[in-house]
């Protein structure tokens, strides 16, 4: 919607396709499959939108690679691995990742070097996000689809 917004002339435009796109979503449902860092924020954009949505994972917990920790489906998180993507370039551009709001939590591990954040840390991140933007109402965990 935001880069829809900036491309159209005036703001009666703007309204008219609010408009549209709440008359066509109203009566739509859709289904997300996987809640990592793309299906959180699909999940949260779509509800935005208007869109009524419900987000499966065959998970116990949110966070997509991040949350397979302590289960039997690893994926290749390990309990010593440190993300190589600093928390600036993998935070989200409207939910900001600071160090500080994670170092003293309950199940987060330190970083290394005050940069690259340790696994549990971009799990709790995950977290953080959906509680903040109230996501966690449209989960349906532990749910195989097929």
């Amino acid at each position: 919607m935001k880069l829809v917004s900036h491309t159209l002339s005036n703001s009666r435009d703007v309204t008219l396709l609010r408009t549209k796109l709440e008359r066509e979503t109203h009566y739509k449902k859709v289904c997300v499959i996987g809640l990592g860092a793309a299906g959180l924020t699909a999940v949260k954009e779509l509800r935005a939108n208007g869109v009524h949505v419900t987000a499966f994972d065959s998970a116990r917990e949110i966070g997509g690679r991040w949350g397979l920790r302590d289960t039997n489906l690893r994926n290749g998180i390990y309990d010593e691995l440190y993300v190589n993507t600093s928390r600036e370039f993998m935070e989200f551009s409207d939910f900001p990742w600071r160090r500080e709001d994670f170092i003293n939590r309950p199940n987060v591990k330190p970083d290394r070097d005050g940069v690259f954040p340790h696994c549990s840390e971009a799990l709790a991140y995950l977290n953080a996000y959906a509680e903040h933007f109230g996501l966690h109402d449209s989960f349906q965990l532990d749910t195989i689809v097929k």
